[in-house]
C-alpha cells in the first residue's frame, strides 16, 4: 500500500530477498541513514525489545536527533500503547486496529516527505543510443568483475577504464575500480576492509555517478566499517580495563580502570564497572591507611624519633578512617600503649631525680665546709651592714617617697608604682601601691595588639625555688580589655584527678587555675586587672559529647573553637613547656614540643580534648586523669 501510494519503501524481507542474511546489514545501514521515516510495527512489547530490532530504532532515533527532518511513527496492534518502551511512548504512535488507520498513516507521511520533495524541473530531453552503450559496457563490466573475483586487480582496472571510455559516468566501473585499489575479490567484502574508505577518490566517484541503490549500498559499507572498528575499540578497553581490574590492588590503580570504563560510558555494562572500580578504589584508600597505621602502631623500637610520636602517628590515621573496620579500638590500643611508655618514662625520670639529689646534698656538704672560711671575715661585714640598713630604711625611702607621691599627682603611674615598690614597708606604701596598680597596669599595656608579646605576674619556670616573669601572647584586643595566652605551657596538671565524666565546670583543673596558680602567679595588685569573664561551654565539633554549662572564671582554657580561631595555622599552635612543667612530668617530644590541654571535651566525657605536639587539635580526646598533659593559662585582663 505504501508503494502504491508513491513512496520508495526500503524493508529487508522483501528489498532484500535476494540478498544472503550475512550480506544484509550494510543496505541496513544504509537505509536507516537515507530514509526520511520509519515505520515501526509492534503487537507485543518484547518484539520491541528484542535484540535486532531495538538496535535498529535506537539508531533511528540517534540520526533523529541530528537530523530533524527524519521521523519515526510506531504503529501497534493488540497490545497496550503504554507498554512501548519509554523512547517510544513518547512519539506519536498509530493504532492499527483503527478504521481508516492506513490512510491516515499515508497522509501523515507524505505530509513529512513533502517537505523535501523536490519541484519539477523541465529539462531538455536530449536523445542518445542508450541501447548500443549499454550493450557495449555490460559484457565489459562483467569481465572487471569476473578479473576481481580471481584476484586480477590490474586486469580488472584495466577493463574498468574501458567501460569508462564508452560510459564515463559509469557508477559501476568506478565501483569496480575501487574494488581493484582495496583487493577486494567481491562487493560483499567491502563490509570487510579494515579501515573506511570514504577517502579514496574512486569512492567518490562512485557517489557522484552511481544510482540511489548503489550510494546506498556502499555508505552502508562505510556505516558498517565505522561501528564495527568504533565497537572493537570499546572492546579491547574494556577487555582490557577488566583483565587490568582482577590483579589491581592499589587505589591509583581502580581509579586509572574507572577512568578506562568512563572513556566507553554506555557500552556493555561500563558504567556499572566504573562505579565498581571507584568503590574498590575507596576500600584500598582505607586498607592502605589501615595497614600504614597499623605499621606505626606495632612499632616497638623506631629507627628515629620517639616511640610515643609512631602512637601519635597512628591515631591520626586511624581518625582519618574512623569508621573504618575497628579503628575506633584501634586508638584505644594506641592510647594505652601511649600511658604505658609514659609510665616507663616517669620511672627513669624518677631514677634521674634521685641522682641528682645525692648530687645536690654532696654539693650542700662541700658549701658547709666553706663557710667556715667565710666566718673570718664576719665582724667587718656586720659594721658595714648596720651602715647600710640605716641609709636603706631612714635616707633612701623618705626621698623614693616624696618623688612617687610627685610622680601619682603628675599621671606618671609607671615611675610611681616602681618607686614605691623599692621600699613597700615604708609608712602606707603598700596601701599606695595597691591604690594606683591598676593604673599602672593600664598605662603599661594600653598599646598593645593582637600578636604582641608581653609580661604580666611571675611563675615558677627554671626552678621551684625562684619565680620568673611570665610572657603571655596577646590574642585580641576588644573593649577595653585583651586576651593573653601563657607563651609556654607554664605546668603540667591533670585535667581532672580521677578518671571519671566531668566537663569544664566541674574539673579540677579549672578549680586549680583559678585558687593555686592565679594567686602563685599574680600579687594583689595585679590581680586587680584580671577579669572575670564568661566561660561559654563550647561543644567539640566532632562528638555529640555534652560540654557542660557556661561558668565565670578569670583564668580558664582556650576551646577548640577557640584555638581554631586564634591560631593561624598548627604550627602556630606548637608549644614547648617550661623546665618547671617538665620537672612536673610534661611528656616532650624530640623536638621538645609537648601536648597542652583544651577545655573542650573529647570523643566522650572520661575524656578531654588536647593539642598535639605538632600544633594539630586532637578533637577524639584523652583521658582526663592523665599525668602528662601542660597547661597553657588564658585570661582577660583590662587594659
Amino acid at each position: 500500500q505504501l508503494t502504491d501510494a508513491g513512496l520508495r519503501v526500503f524493508f529487508s524481507r522483501i528489498t532484500l530477498e535476494n540478498k544472503a542474511g550475512s550480506e544484509y546489514e550494510p543496505y541496513i545501514f544504509a537505509a536507516l541513514h537515507s530514509a526520511k521515516t520509519m515505520i515501526c510495527v509492534a503487537t507485543k512489547a518484547e518484539h520491541l525489545n528484542s535484540v535486532w530490532v531495538k538496535n535498529e530504532w535506537s539508531r533511528f532515533l540517534a540520526l533523529m536527533r541530528k537530523d530533524r527532518s527524519k521521523v519515526l511513527l510506531p504503529c501497534y496492534r493488540d497490545m497496550n500503547p503504554y507498554d512501548m518502551p519509554e523512547q517510544l511512548s513518547v512519539l506519536q504512535a498509530y493504532d492499527m486496529s483503527k478504521i481508516g488507520f492506513m490512510q491516515d498513516l499515508i497522509r501523515g507521511i507524505k505530509k513529512i516527505t513533502a517537505v523535501d520533495e523536490p519541484k519539477p524541473v523541465v529539462k531538455e530531453t536530449v536523445v542518445v543510443n542508450n541501447t548500443a552503450s549499454t550493450a557495449a559496457v555490460a559484457p565489459l563490466l562483467e569481465r572487471a568483475f569476473l578479473f576481481l573475483e580471481d584476484g586480477k586487480w590490474n586486469d580488472a582496472n584495466i577493463y574498468c577504464e574501458k567501460v569508462l571510455d564508452i560510459d564515463p559516468k559509469n557508477g559501476e566501473a568506478y565501483l569496480g575500480k575501487l574494488m581493484a585499489e582495496l583487493q577486494v575479490k567481491n562487493r560483499k567484502q567491502l563490509a570487510d576492509c579494515a579501515k573506511p574508505f570514504d577517502d579514496k577518490d574512486n569512492f567518490g566517484k562512485v557517489i557522484r555517478f552511481g544510482d540511489e541503490t548503489l550510494e546506498n549500498e556502499v555508505r552502508g559499507y562505510i556505516a558498517h566499517i565505522n561501528e564495527r572498528n568504533e565497537t572493537a575499540r570499546k572492546q579491547r578497553i574494556y577487555d582490557n580495563a577488566l583483565a587490568d581490574m582482577q590483579s589491581a590492588k592499589l587505589e591509583s590503580e581502580f581509579k586509572a580502570m574507572a577512568q578506562s570504563f568512563t572513556s566507553i560510558k554506555g557500552f556493555k555494562d561500563a558504567d556499572e564497572k566504573a562505579n565498581e572500580c571507584l568503590d574498590k578504589a575507596e576500600v584500598a584508600r582505607k586498607d592502605a591507611i589501615y595497614s600504614n597505621a597499623i605499621a606505626k602502631k606495632n612499632t616497638e623500637k623506631p629507627l628515629s624519633g620517639n616511640a610515643i610520636e609512631y602512637q601519635e602517628e597512628a591515631i591520626k590515621l586511624f581518625e582519618s578512617i574512623i569508621d573504618w573496620k575497628d579503628s575506633r579500638a584501634k586508638i584505644d590500643e594506641c592510647n594505652a600503649k601511649i600511658e604505658e611508655i609514659k609510665i616507663a618514662e616517669e620511672k627513669a625520670e624518677a631514677e634521674r631525680k634521685r641522682k641528682a639529689e645525692e648530687a645536690r646534698i654532696a654539693a650542700e656538704k662541700a658549701k658547709a665546709r666553706n663557710k667556715k672560711i667565710a666566718m673570718i671575715v664576719g665582724p667587718i661585714a656586720a659594721v658595714l651592714l648596720v651602715f647600710i640598713i640605716v641609709l636603706n630604711t631612714v635616707i633612701l625611702p623618705a626621698s623614693n617617697y616624696k618623688k612617687a607621691l610627685a610622680a601619682v599627682d603628675a599621671g606618671n603611674y609607671s615611675e610611681a608604682y616602681l618607686l614605691f615598690n623599692k621600699k613597700p614597708d615604708y609608712k602606707d606604701t603598700k596601701k599606695k601601691i595597691l591604690e594606683i596598680a591598676p593604673y599602672y597596669y593600664k598605662q603599661k599595656y594600653s598599646d598593645i595588639k593582637a600578636g604582641n608579646l608581653i609580661k604580666f605576674g611571675n611563675y615558677y619556670q627554671n626552678d621551684s625555688i625562684n619565680k620568673e616573669e611570665i610572657e603571655w601572647r596577646v590574642l585580641e584586643v576588644k573593649d577595653g580589655k585583651a586576651l593573653i595566652i601563657s607563651e609556654k605551657a607554664l605546668d603540667c596538671q591533670q585535667y581532672n584527678t580521677e578518671y571519671t565524666s566531668v566537663t569544664w565546670e566541674t574539673c579540677s583543673l579549672r578549680k586549680w587555675l583559678n585558687d593555686s596558680f592565679i594567686n602563685n602567679a599574680f600579687n594583689t595588685n595585679e590581680q586587680t586587672i584580671i577579669a572575670e569573664t564568661k566561660v561559654t561551654a563550647d561543644a567539640n565539633p566532632s562528638y555529640s559529647t555534652s560540654p557542660g554549662n557556661d561558668t565565670t572564671d578569670k583564668v580558664f582554657l582556650l576551646s577548640i573553637t577557640e584555638a581554631e580561631k586564634y591560631f593561624s595555622s598548627d604550627y602556630d599552635r606548637v608549644c614547648n613547656p617550661t623546665a618547671y612543667a617538665k620537672n612536673n612530668g610534661a611528656w616532650t617530644s624530640s623536638s621538645g614540643a609537648c601536648w597542652w590541654w583544651l577545655r573542650s571535651p573529647g570523643y566522650n566525657s572520661y575524656a578531654a580534648a588536647r593539642v598535639f605536639k605538632d600544633g594539630d587539635i586532637y578533637y577524639y580526646g584523652y583521658y582526663v586523669n592523665c599525668r602528662n598533659d601542660c597547661v597553657r593559662p588564658a585570661l582577660w585582663i583590662e587594659i
